[in-house]
């Protein structure tokens, strides 16, 4: 998220917009070939996020179609969200968890 802020904070000058989506754990079932229920544990290990749960498929592709209809001059770059600099959600009380 910080190298997306950093190339927002430069490239707005030439008058480009960047963008992010971080939906964090997907439930899918990637991990299926490495764990017996790769879903679940996806879903489980998703309820330490801030949110308190893990998203869905089609929640992050509803974000990435309304991303795709900003401009048709949008360029993409992928990367793997590595979780650096998370916070757990078990530091957030309830209240805290809701502004996020």
């Amino acid at each position: 998220v910080h190298l997306t802020r950093t190339q927002a904070l430069e490239a707005i000058a030439h008058g480009i917009r960047v963008n992010a989506i971080g939906v964090g754990d997907v439930v899918t079932n990637i991990l299926n070939h490495f764990l017996e229920d790769g879903r679940e544990f996806l879903a489980e290990h998703g309820r330490n996020a801030p949110i308190g749960r893990a998203a869905w498929p089609r929640r992050g592709a509803r974000f990435h179609v309304i991303e795709r209809q900003m401009d048709s001059q949008t360029a993409r770059q992928t990367g793997e969200k590595t979780g650096a600099g998370a916070v757990p959600a078990q530091q957030f009380a309830p209240a805290q968890r809701q502004q996020l």
